[in-house]
């Protein structure tokens, strides 16, 4: 034995070093795969490349053809009084909530379609509903179509999207839609709203978990709601948080500090310029920014500006903050000919959200609306789509403009337009309608988008920044050299812009320091006392934004706060912000 072992020594250490190799892989791996993301792994993934997904999955689709309107929506709780009312169906004395969506053809009757692939597995002619069919897409996935006639299907039939499965038709139930169609979305027998799953992949909607919580502005941290954070991280065991909205960030700031969650912090707008709104009121948020962006794992900006702006204001390293500009579904928007325009345009059309921080450009595309009928067409009319919280004071002061408030089908609005105004994605989703767009942006100028000026436009998410201010260009153009215009345009965000490229972002572990208690140890009490005297003394957010001009000093309440820890440290984090900024603009 010893012979063999001395004859084969080399062959023998080779073999024996390959198979404690494979076992300490094997180990590895399997250590790698039970870590967590904030404990010992240094990066986790947003989304992770599957390289065995269907690459050509369904989305799911509207069930009607564009021309087939909505008559009665589903029955939402987060919608507002008047539109739950809407959505109620009167039957034999009672109201109840509607499970779906009606739609209907001025009492025509019309095509039904398959909303997504899958299998018939309910045919039946029910007393009250009328013809009912049932499309299961996967486990727990159904469509359900009622008040159907002339049906095509059998049940065990296979479908393919976009199959008709018969003609909207009448019930008892809702007889006072006549011809109609009540479409219904089911995940595990749970009726959900059809429009918020709409264009989404038939895979993923089952991984979308929706859960409701009300909140309200308010100048202190409600801890009874941010329990109700903590425990959706830690029954879902959620991995990393994306926080979209600044008023979020009141509830779950103090929740990721508890949990040691990772969170991304994603950036709209320029703080405070577009935020001023709700922080003179409510100015916690003067105190809770400067943290909620120092222990964010990455800073997504929707423009190079408003990254800069950001990083000037909150001293955060380049690394941490990513670009990612607006995208669009193109298909919605396909590639279609134009070869005519409505010249010399007789249907300007605004839509968005019609809302306080939105006002100025409000303000700059009815001044637009009204210099173009003056000096170019006195027949130009102009329609307002959106709701919002300053709607009613625009329309009683605007008695000459249409106003429509919310609607469910847009495109149909923006393909009855000659000319399409507004901002931000609102102005995308119209370039890439191959529509003639005016930007009427924020620091009140006038834009059309043409190929000279759309790489800028899209570099600050077309809110009018950089942009030249021409209130004639629109009328320069002549109408063959406008639809070349409205091509190039179209090609350029088609490239750049669309809403199916996946983007990968590194997310870092938790970096908080201590825990949560200690650091807001008495935020409430003083952050009132703390935002005067940074009010006062114009640092931070009075003095990136110039908003007041003449400076006013006062002292009364250093005394109070200028031993307390986290009041010195805000302080000075503002002193250095100001000093730089002062430097910078050669102050």
């Amino acid at each position: 034995m010893k012979g063999l072992l001395k004859r084969n020594k080399k062959t023998f250490i080779f073999m024996t070093s390959l198979l404690l190799f494979l076992i300490g892989a094997g180990v590895i791996q399997e250590i790698v795969k039970n870590l967590k993301p904030f404990e010992d792994v240094p990066v986790v993934s947003v989304e992770t490349k599957d390289e065995n997904k269907n690459q050509g999955s369904e989305i799911l689709k509207k069930p009607v053809n564009d021309d087939v309107k909505v008559s009665k929506g589903f029955y939402d709780t987060s919608l507002d009084d008047k539109k739950l009312e809407e959505a109620l169906v009167y039957f034999e004395g009672v109201y109840r909530p509607n499970d779906g969506i009606d739609y209907t053809k001025d009492n025509e009757s019309f095509d039904v379609y398959a909303s997504a692939s899958g299998t018939v597995i309910r045919k039946e002619n029910d007393s009250l509903l009328g013809w009912i069919v049932t499309i299961e897409h996967q486990k727990g996935i159904q469509t359900i179509y009622q008040s159907l006639d002339d049906i095509k299907v059998e049940k065990g039939d296979q479908v393919k999207q976009g199959d008709v499965i018969g003609k909207a038709g009448n019930n008892v139930y809702q007889s006072t839609l006549k011809k109609h169609l009540h479409f219904i979305v089911s995940i595990d027998d749970k009726t959900v709203n059809p429009d918020k799953y709409f264009n989404q992949k038939i895979e993923k909607i089952k991984n979308v978990k929706i859960i409701d919580f009300e909140y309200t502005l308010q100048n202190y941290i409600d801890f009874d709601k941010v329990k109700v954070i903590e425990n959706v991280i830690i029954e879902n065991n959620i991995d990393f948080i994306y926080v979209h909205q600044f008023p979020c960030v009141l509830y779950i700031l103090p929740a990721v500090f508890k949990t040691k969650t990772p969170y991304i912090a994603y950036l709209h707008s320029i703080i405070p310029k577009t935020c001023e709104w709700f922080m003179d009121t409510y100015d916690v948020y003067k105190i809770l920014f400067p943290i909620y962006f120092e222990y964010a794992s990455k800073i997504i900006a929707i423009t190079n500006n408003v990254m800069k702006e950001n990083k000037l204001l909150f001293d955060q390293p380049k690394n941490k903050y990513m670009i990612i500009n607006n995208s669009i579904d193109f298909s919605k928007f396909p590639d279609v000919k134009v070869t005519s325009l409505n010249y010399p345009y007789n249907r300007f059309l605004l839509f968005g959200r019609i809302s306080k921080e939105k006002q100025d450009s409000i303000e700059t595309a009815i001044k637009y609306y009204r210099y173009c009928k003056q000096k170019y067409n006195p027949n130009i009319s102009m329609t307002v789509v959106g709701d919002g919280d300053i709607l009613k004071f625009v329309k009683e002061n605007n008695p000459d403009i249409f106003f429509k408030g919310e609607v469910v089908d847009i495109q149909s609005e923006i393909k009855n337009a000659d000319v399409l105004l507004g901002v931000d994605r609102c102005a995308l989703e119209s370039v890439a309608s191959k529509k003639p767009t005016v930007v009427c942006g924020y620091n009140k100028n006038i834009s059309l988008i043409t190929s000279k000026n759309i790489e800028q436009a899209v570099k600050e998410n077309f809110n009018g920044s950089n942009l030249k201010n021409d209130l004639d260009e629109l009328y320069k153009y002549k109408e063959e050299e406008l639809i070349n215009e409205m091509n190039k345009n179209y090609q350029y965000i088609s490239n750049r812009l669309s809403i199916k490229d996946n983007v990968f972002l590194d997310i870092l572990p938790f970096n908080g320091q201590g825990n949560f208690k200690n650091l807001f140890d008495g935020l409430n009490d003083y952050s009132k006392k703390v935002c005067k005297l940074e009010k006062e003394n114009k640092r931070l957010f009075d003095l990136t934004q110039k908003l007041y001009k003449d400076l006013k000093k006062s002292y009364d309440d250093i005394e109070q706060i200028k031993n307390n820890t986290l009041g010195i440290k805000i302080r000075n984090k503002y002193d250095k912000i100001k000093t730089r900024w002062r430097n910078k603009n050669g102050l």
